[in-house]
């Protein structure tokens, strides 16, 4: 059952970065571009104030994309006692119903259970399963689902299981998992009630853990597959990163090692995505496996038969576990954290690469508290980011989710989601123009938690913007007749009022610097607008009186109405209407040239 909880503040930050301080009001809508962003990768990368990805590098002349609102359309918590937590989310469609999927982790049940969950498209009739089953495990930690991936067919989750497996000598450490469910909800006749439980053993004579962190759904000739990308321990305290590829009915097809073998390296896997026939993993790698400061970002592909194609290193400090990644449009995006970015803390790092490996951009978003991304999803046009700060927000950890131009880096809008304590998004799903975003929260205490605990955390973004909401207006305000004369030289005004309601103060909600008019609406004719307003029409409320130039409006002969447009101040978008007389010119006089000449003496 969904407990709603305490409401949480959003906002968008005013700089467009992926940082804010503190918070504030909504930001107003500005155009894409304004700040160029994508940093030319043979150049030290460096931070900019107001924490947008840094320094123009790469000239792409490609077609701008259409603007997309992050709009947040819904926030709900689902869980109890102790924590839950969404590692993993995917979205699918039954007929005309979206729903969403998520695996996860929860600690509440005898120990440690792995956790699924559904929901619907508007997060509501919200079910959580723990998994595998009543037993739960000797450690919270040893049952994980970390990703999330769906199909027509069902719902699969990865992560590891002490509970759930044993390697070829017979000893119990977690080891991974891969495991398909029903999407109805329905039991299956494996563990838990999944339909199906995979349990490869990547390295079946060595002990240790092992463990999927990433997943993947890839629709190829032979059919649809699943690849699972994660680690395990091969050896001489030595973790390596691996790449596994499954049918989706459980079958093994192929496992593959990343990673350098060199006793003492070690390396991991930790996002899966594929485009063009290829898979690209990412990850990280640590020169000494005892050093954290030798930790760097890494970039795998793979061909589809299993063969290792190549293998990139990005030379930056990490102050992330994780390294995630998204394709479009013929390029990789790479997103980790920077220890001691040139901001302060942690700060966020994406990075460009081609399908040949090279690395052509790189962007570094932050300010002084930590900034770390958790995952990517990418359109054609655009590339979303979502993880948590601790730079803006009321305490603790907040959830951001910034939109990003994939043409020049800018960030186009951040939305921070948070409360008193830790929040942070891990995971997200792109349908369509809807984007799901799904993690954690510790910050309200009302769906049965103790202070402290956290919840599963979903919201709902619509990317697409909402229909502008209708707005009474007053060409000529106490002049019924609405004649517009319009200037043969350019000269005049004309005024117009944007009209109040019981629900709607025109003069207190419009962002007067987004108001135009004219004969489409798109007219840029703005003059000014006042700032103490006027009560127009005698109803009570006072109006916002703006004047346009004539010159500037389009008007035409014959036109009978006059469009006004506009944003309020928390960027929604409005249109009024009213109708217009226009009057053309008056003829010109008579000229000298017209004048009979009179004969000369």
């Amino acid at each position: 059952m969904v407990s709603p909880g305490r409401p949480f503040d959003s906002h968008r930050d005013p700089q467009l970065g992926v940082l804010a301080q503190g918070r504030g009001e909504r930001a107003k809508r500005v155009e894409p571009r304004q700040q160029a962003a994508w940093h030319d990768a043979s150049q030290p990368v460096r931070a900019v104030p107001g924490g947008v990805f840094c320094c123009l590098a790469l000239v792409l002349i490609l077609p701008q994309g259409a603007w997309a609102e992050l709009n947040l359309k819904t926030r709900a918590a689902a869980g109890g006692l102790g924590d839950q937590s969404a590692r993993g989310v995917a979205v699918t469609q039954d007929g005309p119903d979206t729903r969403v999927v998520f695996c996860g982790t929860d600690t509440a049940l005898f120990g440690g259970q792995a956790l699924l969950g559904r929901a619907d498209g508007a997060l509501g009739d919200t079910v959580l399963h723990p998994w595998p089953d009543a037993s739960g495990s000797y450690d919270p930690a040893a049952e994980v689902f970390a990703a999330a991936a769906a199909t027509a067919e069902g719902l699969y989750c990865a992560g590891h299981s002490w509970s759930q497996t044993t390697d070829e000598i017979g000893l119990k450490e977690p080891k991974a998992v891969l495991a398909k469910f029903s999407l109805d909800g329905a039991t299956g006749p494996a563990a838990g009630g999944a339909l199906w439980v995979a349990r490869p053993l990547l390295f079946p004579t060595v002990q240790g853990a092992e463990s999927f962190q990433a997943l993947t759904v890839s629709g190829e000739e032979g059919g649809t597959v699943l690849y699972a990308a994660g680690h395990g321990d091969a050896g001489a305290q030595q973790t390596m990163a691996l790449l596994a590829r499954f049918g989706t009915d459980g079958a093994l097809h192929w496992l593959v090692p990343l990673g350098d073998a060199a006793l003492g390296a070690s390396s991991r896997a930790t996002g899966v995505v594929t485009m063009g026939g290829a898979v690209y993993v990412a990850g990280l790698v640590r020169g000494d496996s005892a050093d954290p400061a030798t930790s760097r970002a890494a970039l795998w592909k793979v061909s589809p038969d299993g063969q290792a194609v190549w293998s990139r290193v990005l030379d930056v400090p990490l102050g992330g576990e994780f390294t995630v990644a998204a394709a479009s449009d013929g390029f990789i995006y790479l997103a980790v954290g920077q220890e001691a970015g040139p901001a302060g803390g942690r700060d966020a790092i994406v990075a460009q690469y081609d399908e040949q490996g090279e690395l052509r951009a790189m962007g570094i978003a932050g300010q002084p508290g930590d900034d770390v991304p958790h995952a990517l999803a990418a359109t054609a046009e655009r590339l979303y980011v979502v993880g948590g700060t601790t730079s803006t927000g009321a305490g603790g950890e907040d959830v951001f989710v910034s939109e990003v131009d994939l043409h020049d880096g800018a960030i186009l809008q951040t939305d921070f989601v948070g409360g008193v304590d830790d929040d942070r998004a891990l995971a997200l799903a792109l349908r369509g123009d809807d984007l799901y975003v799904a993690g954690e929260r510790r910050s309200a205490t009302d769906s049965g938690n103790l202070s402290g605990q956290s919840d599963v955390l979903l919201l709902h973004y619509r990317l697409a913007e909402d229909p502008p909401f209708e707005v009474a207006i007053d060409v000529k305000p106490r002049n019924a007749r609405n004649r517009l004369s319009l200037p043969r030289h350019g000269h005049g005004t004309v005024r117009v009022a944007v009209l109040s309601s019981a629900g709607f103060s025109a003069l207190g909600e419009v962002d007067a610097a987004t108001v135009t008019f004219g004969r489409t609406g798109l007219e840029p004719s703005l003059a000014g607008c006042s700032g103490t307003g006027r009560d127009v029409n005698d109803d009570g409320f006072m109006d916002l009186v703006c004047l346009f130039h004539k010159r500037l409006t389009g008007f035409q002969a014959g036109d009978t109405e006059g469009i006004l447009q506009g944003r309020t101040s928390n960027g929604r978008a409005f249109v009024g209407r009213d109708a217009v007389h226009i009057l053309l010119p008056p003829r010109p006089r008579d000229t000298a040239a017209s004048r009979p000449v009179k004969p000369r003496r």
